[in-house]
């Protein structure tokens, strides 16, 4: 069975793309980021910040792509921000999604209002706004009741988690950069397929020692020297 609503939809995220295609999309360093949702993959509800397309929720991952509407309608794999700000002084973006009549357990549409940190590794503080049909509001904070992680971790040292506590990051954020359960080297490749490999031991390692890079290379050869030599195999 099919909608109205989802040609009116299809409909509005295809002129969207037109839109912010003509136009110079203003996004800062948040320009070409994806972040990815509660250590999901990209395509899971993950956040676009598309230099030519605009900003989007991916619903691109197979498993994501069969999610639908309370009608019946699929969610189309891009769903754009029908509008949005982002002061990049205060590191903050608002944007607003619209489900064109669909709706998610009553929700017709959201409301982002997100901060980052300095370095763009996460979302910091913020929250989605989920308005209601019966004109009623409900709230998931970022940090708390959702997280959002950039793929990109190069920029991530020893020092990420203490850096972002100063900025304001709740406890669950910085766990995600706290110590070796939390390390992902998170790496796209060709259109948006994603690859999700826990960070090297070695690096882990280094991170929870706290030594400089030539203090622990004689450390770890040490330890295989011992390893080699004096445990059986």
């Amino acid at each position: 069975m099919t909608f109205p609503d989802k040609q009116s939809l299809d409909l509005k995220q295809a002129e969207l793309a037109e839109k912010y295609a003509k136009e110079n999309i203003e996004l800062g360093n948040l320009k070409g980021s994806v972040f990815v949702r509660d250590n999901k993959k990209i395509g899971m509800v993950s956040l676009n910040f598309d230099e030519v397309e605009g900003p989007y929720l991916s619903y691109e991952n197979e498993k994501s792509s069969k999610l639908k509407f309370e009608n019946g309608n699929l969610i189309p794999p891009r769903l754009r921000f029908s509008e949005y700000s982002f002061d990049e002084t205060e590191r903050r973006f608002i944007g607003i999604v619209e489900y064109a009549g669909n709706c998610i357990d009553g929700v017709e549409k959201a409301r982002y209002e997100m901060s980052f940190d300095t370095k763009y590794v996460c979302v910091v503080s913020g929250q989605i706004v989920h308005i209601k049909e019966d004109q009623g509001e409900k709230s998931k904070v970022f940090g708390d009741d959702v997280i959002y992680i950039n793929t990109d971790q190069s920029t991530v040292d020893k020092d990420t988690a203490k850096r972002l506590e100063t900025e304001g990051a709740t406890a669950k954020t910085i766990d995600v950069f706290r110590g070796p359960t939390c390390k992902y080297d998170n790496r796209m490749v060709n259109d948006n397929v994603f690859v999700w490999t826990k960070i090297s031991m070695m690096r882990c390692c280094r991170l929870v020692l706290n030594v400089d890079l030539y203090t622990f290379y004689l450390i770890f050869i040490r330890l295989m020297l011992f390893l080699l030599y004096y445990v059986p195999i």
